[in-house]
């Protein structure tokens, strides 16, 4: 099967749900998680390290997962925050994410573009005051 994992730890990575406990146990087993999780979900490599990147942020912001779940926000509010947190240097990020509450939140209210501005916008005024 794959990594170090036996196929229960398998099955139960591929019967976990997607909110991230999934990506949660595979981390906790594999020093290559993407491959563990493309082996139990039978996905691509592409595919699990989406799935990952998105677990991960879902853990720094974590109203993403139930808005997500309500189906009030769509996974590319997900991959905005991706992408905008992976370009950041982590004494930023660390800023940026004291207001992961008001970061998810404001996920619910607007379209993935306009969130991905908004996102764009907080980044601006925390760097700005970041003194590095």
């Amino acid at each position: 099967m794959g990594c170090d994992g036996t196929p229960q730890l398998v099955n139960r990575v591929a019967s976990a749900p997607a909110d991230g406990s999934r990506v949660a146990l595979a981390v906790g087993v594999s020093a290559f998680p993407e491959k563990f999780i493309a082996e139990a979900t039978g996905g691509s490599m592409r595919d699990a390290t989406v799935l990952l990147a998105r677990a991960l942020v879902v853990g720094q912001l974590p109203g993403l997962s139930a808005a997500l779940a309500a189906g009030s926000i769509s996974a590319e509010h997900l991959d905005v925050a991706v992408r905008r947190l992976r370009r950041l240097e982590p004494e930023v990020r660390d800023r940026l994410l004291l207001d992961a509450t008001g970061l998810a939140a404001e996920a619910l209210w607007r379209t993935p573009e306009q969130y991905s501005s908004f996102v764009a916008e907080r980044v601006r005024l925390v760097a700005g005051g970041h003194n590095g």
